[in-house]
């Protein structure tokens, strides 16, 4: 479709001309040039292809003002347009202006490949190869955009001409990632030259530039176009994942996705957005996904449900319903296949409900062995975990309440005692020691036999996660050592979850900063422990050794945490002298 003058306006703005007379914009073509690193492309705002239903590739943010009033225009063009900053260069020769304005009256007249020649030439007489390739974009730009302003019959001759102008800036700098981009958008407009339109998209994108979101867009798109939409989905995939704030690059996914009316592809995708922490965008993904593809509406939900329960979801549960999310999925409550189990979800978002109550959300559950994995069930647990520990966060009492429903669901051998240590920790801060002690006798055996399994397995975090859950029920009960069963005790486990941490790390060789360790509430529990157990001087160096990890990674709060200062008056005035002394170097620079 022809541009209007009016829509190609701000892009004229930017050059500071008038949109009313035809080759006005070729003065400026030749007063600027765009001087750059012989080895780096021409400086440009990334403007990309627009997908078909509306999807357009995402530019930058422009950083000035006559960007910004470039970007109108930007987001409706095919091509990359030359950056607004450009390095001011002597006015053209007299000889030369008189080419140009040759040039000019040629293209007026109508005499479009005599124009372009001219125009040609006039680029490759600059100084240096950089000047001369920059000047021939900006040529090729310029022609790009006159084919959309042009009458019908004018319209081939200006494309060759751009098409021309592309070529030769790429003769002289191949690494011209925006000229190959642009060269692309024209020949993909002839089927023949479809493959090679791919090709320079494709040497675009292994020049891993700032524009590589764009070209992978834009090659997702002509994939897509062409009919082969497992390679667009892949291409728009790894566009969404190399920029999270890509929404651009989502869309058009979702786009692609829609055309494939593919669940199972959907599903991958949403999983894969859930595993990057993008959990609003999984959830809108998968509530759009239940109106394009009716028959996958259960798995979809079930997808909901599992974003719902990701760490990466903060807000209040109750708030769901608000969202744009929440308002399409209200809309599925009399849907045949899952309306029951719509309305049932979102009255677990707003309070817990008892295992026993649920209905929809049970399938899966047996009370003994822990939910298949995608069962309703197992989705059903790890969400209210999270409901329970948000609302433990906020200090709001349905916390319990959340907690009870997934230990429930769980059943009596679960590799996940999450739920539980959240249940214990809230009873240990309420004093409900009888409580704490019935939690224990009913969950000690299988937190037990699933430690045995995960040990089994060489399941090192699973065995950390239960080492830890059964440390602290140990230690909220006051069972510090156990010379009868000597593991059966808090400090026994504590260490041994240590250890089995450690183990994790290197088994999956984390770097420092994303290694497992103690959180500092167990640490708080291990120097309890070994304080009643008369290991005075170790109650403090456990501490001391904690918060020195911590502050290797920069984790000053949770150093702070363990050397709180109510725990630094409680100490002994006749401390040992060097711990003293360590003590207060490690509270320095905690505090700094």
């Amino acid at each position: 479709m022809m541009q209007s003058t009016k829509s190609f306006l701000p892009w004229l703005l930017l050059l500071g001309l008038s949109a009313s007379c035809p080759g006005a914009d070729w003065d400026q073509v030749f007063n600027k040039v765009e001087v750059k690193p012989a080895a780096a492309p021409p400086a440009a705002q990334p403007v990309a292809q627009p997908a078909a239903g509306g999807v357009a590739p995402a530019a930058r943010a422009p950083r000035n003002r006559a960007a910004r009033q470039a970007a109108p225009v930007a987001a409706q063009s095919p091509a990359i347009r030359p950056g607004a900053d450009h390095v001011q260069v002597a006015a053209p020769a007299d000889a030369a202006s008189t080419d140009l304005s040759r040039g000019v009256e040629l293209y007026r007249s109508g005499r479009i490949s005599e124009a372009a020649r001219i125009f040609e030439n006039r680029a490759l007489a600059a100084a240096t190869p950089t000047e001369q390739s920059s000047t021939l974009f900006k040529v090729g730009v310029q022609w790009h955009d006159e084919v959309r302003m042009a009458a019908p019959d004018k319209r081939p001759e200006i494309r060759n001409a751009a098409v021309s102008a592309y070529q030769k800036t790429l003769e002289i700098n191949p690494k011209s990632g925006v000229a190959l981009n642009n060269l692309a958008q024209l020949l993909k407009t002839e089927p023949a030259k479809s493959a090679d339109a791919d090709a320079l998209l494709a040497r675009a994108v292994e020049l891993n530039d700032a524009r590589k979101g764009v070209y992978l867009m834009n090659r997702a798109a002509l994939k897509r176009d062409s009919g082969d939409l497992e390679t667009a989905t892949s291409l728009a995939r790894q566009a969404a994942s190399d920029d999270r704030a890509n929404l651009q690059a989502h869309r058009l996914v979702m786009d692609i996705l829609a055309q494939r009316e593919d669940s199972g592809a959907l599903l991958e995708y949403i999983r894969e957005l859930d595993e990057r922490g993008l959990v609003i965008r999984a959830l809108d993904s998968a509530v759009d996904g239940m109106s394009r593809l009716p028959g996958a509406r259960k798995p979809l939900l079930l997808a909901v449900a599992t974003s719902l329960g990701n760490e990466a979801y903060t807000a209040s549960p109750g708030d769901f319903r608000a969202t744009s999310a929440g308002e399409a999925l209200s809309r599925f409550s009399d849907d045949a296949a899952i309306g029951p189990a719509v309305v049932e979800l979102l009255r677990v978002l707003q309070e817990p409900i008892p295992a026993a109550s649920l209905t929809w959300w049970r399938e899966g559950f047996d009370g003994f062995m822990e939910p298949p994995k995608g069962t309703p069930a197992a989705a059903m647990q790890q969400l209210t975990r999270r409901c329970g520990e948000i609302h433990q966060a906020a200090r709001d009492k349905r916390a319990e309440g959340y907690f009870r429903t997934s230990v429930a669901i769980s059943g009596k051998i679960s590799t996940d005692p999450r739920a539980l240590l959240g249940l214990t920790e809230i009873l240990f801060e309420e004093k409900r020691i009888d409580d704490l002690n019935s939690v224990l006798r009913e969950n000690e055996g299988g937190l037990m036999e699933a430690k045995r399994q995960t040990m089994a397995a060489s399941d090192d975090l699973h065995t950390y996660q239960l080492r830890l859950a059964l440390g602290m029920l140990y230690g909220y009960t006051g069972r510090w050592v156990n010379p009868s069963q000597r593991y059966a005790a808090s400090i026994w486990m504590l260490e041994h979850a240590q250890v089995s941490a450690t183990d994790y790390n290197h088994r999956a060789n984390l770097p420092a900063e994303r290694q497992l360790r103690l959180p500092p509430n167990a640490v708080k529990m291990l120097s309890k422990g070994y304080f009643n157990d008369n290991q005075r001087d170790r109650s403090v160096t456990v501490r001391l050794e904690f918060a020195d990890l911590y502050l290797k990674n920069g984790q000053n709060k949770l150093a702070q945490q363990v050397l709180d200062a109510e725990w630094q008056r409680s100490l002994p005035v006749n401390l040992d002298a060097n711990l003293k002394q360590r003590l207060e170097a490690l509270a320095a620079q905690a505090a700094g």
